[in-house]
């Protein structure tokens, strides 16, 4: 399994979110019955996703990406995951007035 791979194709927020789901919840994409392999795909989605962000010089989405990927480790290490699924919510709020990110 190559997480990078199977996403080559995915938006950059697409990529980070199943990173997330990676760690966290239910991956749509990647699959990993390992939970230490889940870990290092979520990581390798989250890398992949801020790499494609970075090509294109998007340093505001980059930060939006960042901040929402900090959140959310938080909110889990806080045993607080609605607090990480508001941080999506809000984070989905930012980049929809960013059209670009959909094209990417």
């Amino acid at each position: 399994m190559n997480p990078a791979e199977l996403m080559r194709d995915a938006t950059p927020v697409a990529a980070v979110r199943e990173g997330y789901e990676l760690h966290y919840g239910s991956p749509e994409v990647v699959s990993a019955d390992d939970p230490d392999l889940a870990l290092l795909a979520g990581d390798r989605l989250y890398a992949l996703g801020l790499e494609k962000l970075a090509a294109t010089g998007d340093v505001e989405a980059i930060g939006v990406l960042c901040e929402t990927i900090a959140t959310c480790a938080r909110a889990h290490a806080e045993a607080a995951p609605e607090q990480a699924q508001e941080a999506w919510r809000h984070a989905s709020l930012r980049l929809a007035r960013r059209p670009e990110l959909s094209d990417r």
